[in-house]
């Protein structure tokens, strides 16, 4: 297996990486017996052999081999011998289909094949609610002598559809998957196709996007699909919504019509659309404008535009604008003819270029090159003549086309011979957003190399398995010859440090010093034995370097520095003292203002008591919060005093002027403040003071006297209103007694 794998690998080397042309698009018959063959992608050749009964819709099917299948208008079957195969007959009541259908080949079938039929002469006669039902024949080309029979006809599929459909193919590279838009509403209709068959039963609808409020009659409701199947562009043209155009995001592994990218509205009359080969843009032809010229003519404008699938465009670029100008018949009741040379149609062919109809003319336009830009992108407005048939403005329906062959292409980037060379692969066939690699030497896994490209640090053959969400890949071998013995010049480290600290520069003192910032070394930062590492220290990171030595233009394997910038959240206990009372054997709870993420320690003097950033104490002192991860140091300290509701309020004094107990005053602490009454034996007033301020240790109340004379010794009886005034503390208390006046 390994010498056959290797064959096919020298032939990857020397075809490159080709990408296969879309063969089933090589047929197109369409219009006025018009027939055209593309040959795997080379310039198209008018051919006879289209005998289909009408010029409007139809659709075609070609095998990978170029070789013409079936072709159907929808309401009959033809052959690759030009016959109706036998039942393929009034498979819907539209005996002229306005509308194409597809041919879809049955996975893992070479005979087998689906007829998807629109049949439009179902639905309301209101515009603003028509919805088409979609029917289903299974023909075999095994039956009939080789003619093609019917097996299974005309059986409904949907009911409710606008009619436009399309396929994607599975990232299997086998399988189909169906998508349809319901008539009204925005539910995408998604069926997978496989061997099996067409899964009815478990078809997923995807309710995204702007609703529909009915198909539109006339007019092609388009779904696209990029040749990549990861995007989707539907076109809803003009009524009753105005003229719109969507993008979104497919998986083409699951099915999910996953997200909605751009959307333009108020683009009226779209006659036809076509995505660019890499899916970057959507061409649209449609009318702009209707011109009045007299009673019996009018003149319509025609617009090619380009706009990008991956904005909401302000992006537009116009390639050509065009009018034509039509007449009314002689009887007054006659509508508008249609004007020969409006635009029609778009398609993309398998030359990978878009093709223009135009209504009623004999040739078609041109998009040289669709992947470019603007005018870039090439109109050749008489690209390709038709010989004198003319189209309807109507293209062929094809299914979408096979993906590339998976491939990966190892190479060498640089010189081969060098010391540890750079090896890079390329891929075809694998979703590019997907990628993951597996690096083998000597078919041993090296753990750690998951990039595109891998620096060789030693001898020995090399090899890279590629894989994406469905599929994987084993790239052809490289021989390294050529290898460096150096060891790295650090070991590996971890510099860890708190945001706001500065970045010290890092020395190696070696030769041919080297920094990159990927394990491949392939992105080259700085050659110094400096190294300053290009970040932010005040931001929360971890970011790896990658540093080797060289010598004799031989280079070691790397080494890997990680720089991690911690978070510095300093801890905060939010106040520094605070005022308790423990009298009562109470107990209060301290806790930070925001719970740290890291561990943390509870000091009391050099005593540590609890690793819990939420404590319960009863004593006075001072407590220390502490961060236990000495990396990012903190902490905060918190005093708490005793906050006890205290007073002493005396029973006598002796105001005699000896010096000694001459005043009545209260002692205590805290701040407080005071309503302060004494009434003598007769309930008489004798001092009253309010809202008097006591601030610690003392304050004096009454000297002695009543109205400036000496109060006669004796009991007088007080009460004192105290109100605290210490922050957070409402206590109110009322005081009464006695006191003692001795002379």
């Amino acid at each position: 297996m390994r010498a056959f794998y290797l064959i096919f690998c020298l032939f990857l080397v020397h075809i490159g990486l080709a990408q296969r042309p879309d063969s089933q698009a090589d047929h197109w018959f369409f219009g006025s017996s018009i027939g055209i063959q593309f040959k795997g992608g080379n310039t198209p050749q008018l051919i006879s052999g289209n005998n289909l009964s009408t010029e409007r819709s139809s659709a075609v099917y070609t095998d990978r081999n170029g070789v013409l299948k079936l072709y159907s208008n929808g309401q009959s079957v033809w052959n690759q011998n030009g016959n109706i195969i036998a039942g393929a007959e009034k498979l819907i009541n539209s005996f002229d289909p306005e509308y194409p259908g597809l041919i879809i080949p049955i996975p893992e079938s070479e005979t087998d094949f689906y007829v998807l039929s629109v049949d439009d002469t179902f639905g309301s006669p209101d515009p603003n609610n028509v919805t088409f039902p979609i029917f289903i024949t299974r023909i075999s080309l095994a039956g009939n002598n080789g003619e093609g029979e019917v097996t299974e006809k005309s059986v409904p599929l949907m009911t409710d559809t606008s009619f436009g459909m399309t396929t994607v193919k599975h990232c299997n590279n086998i399988d189909y998957w169906l998508v349809i838009h319901r008539g009204v509403g925005n539910g995408f209709l998604v069926y997978l196709i496989d061997k099996d068959g067409i899964h009815r039963e478990s078809m997923t609808e995807y309710e995204i996007g702007t609703p529909f409020k009915g198909s539109s009659l006339g007019l092609q409701q388009s779904i696209l699909s990029s040749s990549d199947g990861s995007l989707l562009a539907l076109t809803k043209p003009l009524n009753p919504e105005g003229g719109f155009f969507e993008t979104f995001n497919f998986d083409n592994a699951t099915g999910e019509v996953k997200s909605r990218i751009t959307t333009v509205k108020d683009l009226g009359n779209i006659a036809g659309a076509a995505l660019s080969p890499n899916g970057k843009f959507i061409y649209l032809s449609r009318r702009v404008a209707q011109e009045s010229m007299d009673a019996n003519s009018y003149r319509n404008v025609y617009q090619l535009e380009q706009y990008r699938t991956s904005v909401a465009p302000q992006y537009q670029e116009i390639l050509t604008r065009q009018k034509f100008t039509g007449r009314k018949g002689d009887n007054p009741t006659d509508n508008f003819l249609v004007d020969p040379g409006t635009f029609g149609n778009l398609k993309l062919a398998p030359n990978n270029k878009i093709y223009m109809a135009h209504i009623d003319d004999a040739f078609l336009s041109v998009i040289e090159k669709p992947n470019e830009p603007g005018s870039a992108a090439s109109l050749n407005y008489y690209g390709f003549d038709l010989n004198g048939r003319k189209t309807k403005g109507q293209f062929p329906a094809t299914i979408s086309p096979d993906y590339p062959e998976k491939e990966a292409l190892l190479v060498f980037s640089g010189d081969s011979l060098s010391c540890n060379p750079t090896l890079k692969v390329f891929t075809r066939g694998l979703n590019e957003k997907q990628l993951k690699f597996e690096w083998y030497k000597n078919d041993t896994l090296l753990s750690g190399q998951s990039a595109a490209s891998l620096r060789a640090n030693d001898a020995g053959q090399y090899e890279v398995l590629v894989a994406d969400s469905c599929n994987s890949t084993l790239s052809n071998f490289k021989y390294v010859l050529n290898s460096s013995s150096l060891n790295p010049p650090i070991a590996d480290s971890t510099i860890t440090l708190c945001a706001g600290q500065k970045l010290e520069p890092l020395t190696i003192k070696q030769k041919g010093i080297k920094w990159y910032n990927d394990i491949s070394t392939t992105n080259l930062l700085t050659e110094s034995e400096v190294f300053s590492p290009p970040l932010n220290e005040n931001v929360v990171q971890k970011k790896a370097f990658y540093v080797t030595q060289s010598d004799s233009n031989c280079e070691s394997a790397p080494a890997e520095i990680i720089y991690e910038i911690l978070e510095n959240k300093p801890i905060d206990l939010s106040e520094s003292v605070l005022k308790a009372c423990f009298d009562g054997g109470q107990k209060i709870t301290i806790s930070p203002s925001t719970l740290p993420e890291s561990p943390v320690q509870w000091k009391k003097g050099e005593a540590i008591f609890s690793n819990e950033p939420t404590i319960e104490i009863g004593n006075y002192g001072q407590y220390i919060l502490m961060k236990t991860d000495l990396r990012c140091p903190s902490s905060d300290t918190i005093h708490v005093e005793d906050g006890c509701f205290r007073l002493f309020i005396p029973n006598s004094f002796s105001p005699n002027s000896d010096g000694h107990n001459d005043v009545y005053r209260i002692f205590g602490n805290g701040k407080f403040n005071i309503d302060f009454e004494v009434t003598d034996r007769n309930n008489q007033i004798v001092c009253e003071l309010r809202n008097v301020d006591f601030d610690d240790r003392e304050l004096s109340l009454w000297d002695g006297h009543i109205n400036g004379a000496n109060a006669p010794s004796g009991v007088y009886h007080f009460q004192m209103m105290i109100r605290s005034k210490e922050e957070n503390n409402n206590r109110t208390e009322l005081k009464t007694g006695t006191i003692t006046l001795i002379r």
